[in-house]
């Protein structure tokens, strides 16, 4: 890994691309002094801990790639602030401004190492790994998180991504219910949330994303129906909400109806118990018949006196039972 020196030495530093490596170790919160940095490849390495919220620092990111490693802890809320379209604007402003210098007979190749260098970047998106040259990074926006141990709920800041291309958030151990505000991913084209432990219902706001060309839920703990088949999500397959055995829908040849009628019941608590709300009622419920009972044998001495006759009766025969059995 690059050391701290050499960070706080580069601050004009615009890719850094250490994947596939064997560094092990904290990702450094010094990593926020790379202030110009568009793109950061970490994936394939032996990374573990947190994800440091220096990070979000970062703001002029386009592309983060710290998949395949061991980091832990919670997604920081504070990550939307990164993936900027001020590098985009800046770099096809300049791109522009190039290109009309060239049309008049000036050499731009000084101009800006950017546009001249082949830089390129492998980032997976739609679940396929892509090679992104230069003239293409201008355009592209991605952050994949896959492959790690993070945990907690899916914060809804990402949300605000709204320039956004792909999201890798799988193989992970994330909880909670997909949020809503994923809907504002308006330009996204790779959404992928599977291998988690995601529960409640596929937000049906989702079906507004009308750029979305690769979508996973599959292996989780979702319920109810699977998004409408209209728009993008018309040509969704099986294996996208696969693994999840409440979730019903015509993708996973499963009717959401029960006896020609959409079970309400199963939608609303979405095929989970809750054992805690059950326990209290189960608990109240047992201490208030306890409570009516003790207070009808106390009100009417007639039914005491049967009772106590029933009890002593109950364990007579209890007690010639046991003997008769066991001699």
């Amino acid at each position: 890994m690059v050391t701290k020196e050499f960070a706080e030495s580069s601050s004009q530093l615009v890719s850094l691309d250490v994947g596939d490596n064997q560094i092990t170790g904290n990702i450094p919160s010094w990593i926020a002094n790379l202030s110009s940095l568009k793109i950061l490849i970490l994936k394939g390495n032996h990374f573990m801990g947190q994800i440091p919220i220096q990070i979000c620092q970062m703001t002029s990111l386009t592309i983060m790639d710290l998949s395949h490693n061991s980091l832990s802890g919670v997604i920081p809320s504070c990550l939307s602030n990164i993936t900027s379209t001020t590098f985009q604007k800046q770099l096809g402003g300049f791109q522009n401004f190039s290109r009309e210098l060239q049309i008049q007979g000036y050499d731009t190749r000084g101009l800006n190492p950017l546009l001249n260098l082949q830089e390129h970047v492998d980032f997976t998106t739609k679940m396929l790994p892509y090679t992104f040259y230069s003239h293409v990074l201008a355009f592209m926006t991605g952050m994949d998180l896959s492959h790690n141990k993070l945990e907690g709920c899916i914060p809804f800041e990402p949300g605000n991504l709204t320039n956004i291309h792909t999201l890798n958030l799988s193989h992970n151990y994330l909880t909670g219910q997909i949020p809503v505000s994923f809907s504002n991913l308006r330009q996204i084209e790779s959404l992928d949330i599977s291998f988690n432990r995601l529960n409640g219902r596929i937000p049906p706001q989702l079906t507004q994303l009308t750029t979305l060309s690769i979508f996973s839920v599959a292996h989780n703990n979702l319920s109810g129906p699977t998004a409408d088949m209209k728009g993008q999500f018309s040509t969704s397959e099986e294996s996208s909400y696969e693994g999840n055995p409440f979730l019903c829908g015509p993708q996973l040849h499963k009717s959401c109806t029960y006896n020609g009628e959409e079970d309400d019941n199963r939608a609303n608590d979405g095929g989970f118990v809750d054992m805690g709300a059950f326990s209290i009622t189960f608990a109240v419920s047992y201490v208030s018949v306890l409570v009516g009972i003790a207070a009808v044998l106390y009100i009417n001495p007639y039914w005491r006196q049967a009772w106590f006759y029933f009890i002593e009766l109950a364990i007579t025969t209890c007690y010639y039972f046991c003997v008769h059995t066991l001699f």
